[in-house]
């Protein structure tokens, strides 16, 4: 699975499923305001208003029990208010790939990701990417944060991601033995 496909099915649903009705249907008959002035989304909204009266006339409560539970995946599925772990992995891999001409390394998608993940849980919200410097203060609320994450197998959430051909971070120099100062 590529990591864009599983965003795009987290936050969508899978085709065929009550949550990807709900969001073809909020999407056609609400498209976001850049979406519908750069692009003609009458024929979808034609669609989705003929299933409307439809399903109306026939009194079909199947359907709106289907748009009904949709609606409710899509809200529980929010990315922007989401908590789980593999979104902010998403997120840091997305951040970092984008800027830099090599794959990042697991270890800094890691890093990032837990980072976006602490400020997530202290903030309520998804922060923009580049994260900001941090105040004294709240770099320190942050540190504290992401030491109190919980536990995760961050292997797998990557290979579930499509992630796991991510090279690992290049070793650093070797020592042998305990550094001494002078």
């Amino acid at each position: 699975m590529k990591p864009l496909q599983w965003v795009i099915e987290k936050s969508n649903g899978a085709p065929g499923s009550d949550q990807h009705l709900a969001h073809k249907l909020e999407f056609a008959l609400n498209p976001p305001p850049i979406f519908s002035s750069v692009l003609n989304w009458s024929k979808e909204r034609e669609c989705s208003l003929e299933m409307f009266t439809r399903a109306v006339k026939e009194r079909d409560w199947a359907f709106f029990c289907k748009v009904g539970n949709g609606f409710k995946a899509l809200k529980e599925n929010d990315l922007n208010r989401s908590l789980e772990p593999r979104c902010f992995l998403f997120l840091a891999y997305d951040f970092l790939s984008r800027n830099r001409t090599s794959k990042p390394a697991k270890n800094e998608v890691v890093a990032l990701g837990k980072r976006i993940w602490a400020i997530a849980r202290l903030t309520r919200r998804t922060p923009k990417l580049p994260l900001p410097s941090d105040e004294p203060k709240l770099g320190k609320k942050i540190e504290l944060e992401i030491g109190a994450l919980p536990k995760q197998n961050y292997t797998r959430l990557l290979k579930d991601l499509g992630l796991d051909d991510l090279p690992h971070a290049k070793p650093g120099p070797k020592t042998t033995g305990p550094i001494r100062r002078r």
